[in-house]
């Protein structure tokens, strides 16, 4: 089996256990595991396709499912046996998309759902995303000392609140506001961040860089275009 293939496969388990379709749904995402490990080894390809989600059923036809199971026996049964195996309780999380911020994510835990995500850190730093989400809202509601802090040291001296509310609330203020426009739009889009070391950036628009720094544990914007 190609190792795409046999990927795709792996990957059907995760949709199983997240949304199990076909008239076959399972309970927990235990259940949904084992219900998937049991039909892998026992070689029930209907079965094993009828676990996985409507997601995973519309980027993988059951015809090439069934194949990659008859052309690996040996392997499919292998990955059986690991998946009737895991090695630990599954971790049940969600995501819930709001307009205008981050995805809210929750996880579950014995006593229900709970908020997992940092939305009352409103001016967050702690990731690349978080800082440039931090550096629109900023704006948005003239915050300058907020975007004051997410300026690098170096970049800073000889900035203050007042120079950059006389600026960009003045001779500017239009640029600026297309810039956080701009910034706003990748980021609701979700545009790939890439980070290295100390370092990230966000490629934004048609032809502009969102770049980033670590500095003190937490992100900061050497230059937002």
């Amino acid at each position: 089996m190609i190792r795409g293939a046999r990927a795709l496969i792996a990957a059907a388990l995760i949709s199983s256990a997240a949304a199990c379709g076909g008239g076959a749904a399972t309970a927990s995402p235990e259940q949904a595991l084992a219900s998937f490990a049991r039909a892998l080894r026992e070689g029930d390809a209907s079965r094993a396709y009828a676990l996985t989600s409507e997601g995973y059923r519309r980027r993988v036809r059951e015809e090439d499912f069934a194949r990659w199971m008859r052309e690996s026996p040996d392997e499919i049964r292998a990955l059986a046996e690991a998946l009737e195996r895991p090695a630990g309780p599954a971790e049940q999380e969600a995501t819930v998309a709001i307009e205008g911020e981050d995805p809210v994510r929750f996880v579950r835990d014995p006593s229900g759902w709970r908020v997992a995500s940092d939305v009352v850190d409103y001016y967050g730093q702690h990731t690349p995303r978080q800082a440039l989400r931090s550096f629109v809202r900023a704006i948005g509601r003239r915050r300058w000392d907020v975007v004051l802090r997410l300026v690098p040291a170096a970049d800073a001296e000889g900035m203050s609140e007042e120079t950059l509310r006389a600026r960009w609330e003045g001779e500017s203020r239009e640029e600026i506001e297309r810039l956080a426009a701009g910034l706003r739009a990748a980021l609701d889009g979700g545009a790939p961040i890439e980070e290295r070391g100390d370092h990230a950036v966000m490629p934004w628009g048609e032809r502009y860089r969102a770049q980033l720094v670590r500095e003190d544990g937490v992100w900061k914007i050497e230059d937002p275009d």
